[in-house]
């Protein structure tokens, strides 16, 4: 194994055995939780759920407790700037290279495998009370373990090789559980959709393997290994500007599974599947997999110079970097303005993580793969807590929808708390929460850019932010404050159960946690250089893991932040809460109601996908059936193959019963002729035996007497 100059490599069997066990105990549970369904199937039984549910918690218990090891072990005793811990075992070796099946630990690696641990933990607890009485309790939680497993997979594997197979299997769990109510029309659809819109990215994905696998096979050091590729391009051997479109082909998979533009539209729907789904989706699996992939392969785009300055190289790989930022940049403003009209309350929540997710992305095109990775970390953590809390509402009040809504603050007090903590974390209030000071840094980053249009991207991030402020502020108003618009008659908001309400408390500590963190690293270190640079300061010491540092944070940059979110916050509670008749007024125009309309469509991105599939992608596929009728089916195989085997098989039947069965049969023929007349001789009669005898002896003695004068004249 070959890494980057100056990176030590270490093959710490401990660790690697231990981020095996983290990949393999929840698919092992889960592939015995579908063993356990299929049993209940069989015999028409079912299994208890503390028992299935036991199972399906503790397998991610597995997980944490190996990932909690790795990650203080790892940054205890390593130096994490300059040390990988990799294993790597030969899977399928040739003359022109080796693919390798590998475990790798470093900072991005770690502390994404610690999160996901963390999160995925707390949500099958909750999930645990949240599935009571469903009929495929078993099936739930063994093919959200699997789920789970696979994401391990892919932020562990140390090559876009395993990376590929662990995207697919991620592809695969997630087309299950988003159809998991698969009988109910809607959960059907939303699951194909997902799955063909995946589809896209996939192919690009692949082909983008293909052609990275080529361009360091003519290297003559082929390789998928992500350090390798860093160190290929560190000493020269290949350039970042020969990768510029595999780079961008690899972005393709992460534009359909991180659900960026013009791919985004298959998110909303996958709120199809439970709750529990949606959370771990949405916070810390399939979503974040394509941003995780960017933060791997930034070497197709970005290069890093001294003093861990990151920037845009000059040439193709310039288009790479400018395509992924100003599509997060498009991606944000798109999912916010959707979420704004958007009426079901997780359906607010995907849009709001379409949203989240383009600033992301956005901020890793510039270069600052560590703000975008910043901002992952945060987002995982409150939309995770959100998802939960839009699930004990739905619990309480049996339906999706915010107008059904209302006034829910006195009966679900610990739900509305914690959402408070959650939405504030999505808002990005000033100073006291993790989200604003990860979006900061998300600002800054494309603020300072050498993106093309630099200040009009920073501009539309800005204005993002306001907008997500009101969205979020309209929800929380909608479904907690004001009177209730639910039927008194029929529904009756209860407290949330006591394990989910546990797990919105664990996840809202987090959140907490986070933005005490953010906050003392931040403004501390304004006034201490002490803190700034010490791991109180998570975006400074990420860049330092990583390699990549941006600008430090400054009070002054958060001021046009600061305005977005109060303009945002006060124009919803003016809106919804006050109810402001010169403001209502505005939203009831006529321009804003078709404005409206047009974003409820989702700016017709979803009809120009069918569109171009039912028109040029049915054109084409016409002509593919066509040549496959005639050409493979019709020439190929029914001409050729068909009707040649035929023929042969005809003239084949013909030479065996002309040829080999009429040799066969005549002499079978004579045989059977010869021992006819041969049966004649044999009469019984000894006289006739002694005739034939004397015959037989004198005409041998007549041979051997020939034999003998033969040989004696010839001598």
């Amino acid at each position: 194994m070959v890494v980057e100059e100056g990176i030590q490599v270490i093959e710490d069997k401990f660790l690697i055995n231990s981020a095996i066990l983290v990949i393999l105990i929840p698919f092992l549970t889960g592939i015995f939780l579908l063993f356990l369904r299929g049993l209940e199937i069989r015999n028409k039984t079912k299994f208890s759920e503390r028992l299935t549910g036991s199972i399906g918690v503790a397998g991610l218990l597995g997980s944490l407790i190996n990932a909690t090891i790795i990650i203080f072990t790892y940054f205890n005793k390593y130096d994490a700037k300059t040390q990988r811990v990799i294993g790597d075992t030969p899977f399928v070796s040739s003359a022109h290279g080796t693919f390798k099946w590998g475990i790798s630990l470093d900072p991005l690696s770690v502390i994404m495998m610690f999160l996901l641990a963390f999160i995925a933990s707390v949500i099958h607890f909750y999930a645990t009370e949240y599935m009571h009485g469903d009929t495929a309790y078993t099936r739930f939680f063994g093919t959200l373990n699997f789920f789970t497993g696979a994401m391990f997979g892919f932020v562990l594997a140390s090559n876009l090789f395993m990376a590929f197979v662990f995207w697919e299997l991620l592809g695969v769990s997630s087309y299950m559980l988003i159809g998991y109510y698969w009988p109910k029309a809607s959960a059907a659809s939303a699951a194909k959709k997902a799955f063909l819109y995946n589809k896209i990215g996939d192919v690009s994905f692949l082909v983008g393997i293909a052609y990275i696998w080529q361009i360091t096979l003519k290297a003559h050091h082929p390789t998928l290994d992500y350090h390798e590729l860093t160190n290929l391009i560190s000493n020269g051997t290949i350039s970042i500007n020969q990768l510029w479109f595999p780079g961008l082909l690899l972005f393709g998979g992460a534009i359909g599974k991180s659900a960026q533009l013009p791919l985004f539209g298959w998110l909303p729907e996958a709120m199809e599947g439970p709750t529990p789904v949606s959370a771990l989706l949405h916070s810390s699996t399939m979503v974040k997999a394509g941003l995780f992939l960017l933060s791997r392969i930034y070497f197709t785009f970005v290069t890093v110079g001294g003093h861990y300055e990151a920037f845009i190289p000059e040439g193709d790989a310039a288009l790479t970097a400018t395509l992924i930022t100003w599509l997060g940049v498009l991606t944000a403003l798109c999912g916010a303005l959707i979420a704004l009209t958007a009426t079901d309350i997780k359906k607010v929540l995907a849009f709001s993580t379409i949203s989240q997710l383009g600033y992301i992305g956005m901020a890793m095109g510039t270069g600052q793969i560590h703000v975008g990775f910043y901002h992952l970390v945060s987002h995982a953590t409150f939309k995770s807590l959100l998802f939960l809390c839009a699930g004990a509402v739905i619990h309480s009040v049996h339906s999706q929808e915010m107008k059904d809504m209302g006034g829910l603050k006195k009966y679900m007090p610990y739900t509305y708390w914690t959402m408070l903590i959650g939405l504030l974390g999505l808002v990005g209030f000033p100073f006291i929460t993790n989200g604003f000071y990860s979006k900061d840094a998300l600002l800054v980053a494309i603020k300072n850019s050498d993106i093309p249009l630099a200040g009009l991207a920073f501009t539309i991030a800005l204005i993002t932010a306001g907008i997500t402020a009101f969205y979020s502020s309209k929800l929380f108003i909608l479904t907690f404050l004001g009177t209730p618009r639910y039927d008194k008659d029929h529904v009756h908001p209860h407290k949330t159960g006591i394990r989910m309400r546990i797990a919105l408390i664990i996840l809202a500590i987090a959140v907490v946690i986070e933005s005490v963190w953010w906050a003392v690293g931040s403004i501390g270190g304004l006034a201490s250089e002490k803190i700034n640079k010490s791991f109180w300061n998570f975006e400074y010491r990420l860049g330092d893991l990583i390699g990549i540092h941006g600008a430090p944070f400054a009070l002054i940059d958060t001021i046009p932040s600061i305005l977005a979110v109060i303009l945002g916050i006060s124009l919803a509670f003016g809106m919804y809460f006050y109810q402001i008749p010169f403001l209502i007024s505005l939203k009831e125009g006529g321009f804003i109601i078709k404005l409206e309309n047009i974003i409820a469509n989702r700016f017709g991105f979803d009809k120009l996908i069918y569109v171009l599939a039912m028109g040029p992608g049915m054109w084409v596929g016409s002509k593919f059936r066509r040549f496959d009728e005639e050409v493979i089916d019709g020439f190929i195989i029914n001409t050729v193959i068909k009707d040649g085997s035929l023929k042969l098989a005809d003239y084949s039947n013909k030479l065996d019963q002309d040829g080999i069965d009429g040799v066969v049969n005549g002499l079978g023929d004579i045989t059977s002729e010869l021992g006819y007349n041969l049966r004649k001789v044999q009469t019984g009669q000894t006289s006739q035996y002694a005739r034939w005898m004397m015959f037989g002896l004198a005409l041998l003695l007549s041979i051997m007497t020939l034999l003998y004068f033969q040989t004696f004249t010839i001598k």
